[in-house]
């Protein structure tokens, strides 16, 4: 499907960004212009980091914990 995605150790720290104590789950609905740029590069910095590794580990069997320490 091809819709970046990443796991953040604690619900505190994904509080954090949303400006809440503790948060579960953060979906983007829009994005301000000057802020697309920073976005792409977390984007990317995911589908590197994260995404590709996770499928690299069910390509070669790999049993390793892909939680991300944003």
């Amino acid at each position: 499907m091809g819709v970046p995605y990443c796991i953040i150790k604690g619900k505190a720290r994904l509080g954090h960004l949303v400006h809440r104590k503790t948060c579960t789950t953060v979906a983007f609905t829009q994005v301000n212009s000057e802020d697309k740029g920073a976005l792409a590069k977390l984007v990317e910095a995911i589908r590197t980091n994260y995404n590709d590794g996770y499928e690299r580990s069910l390509a070669t069997g790999e049993a390793t914990s892909w939680v991300q320490n944003l």
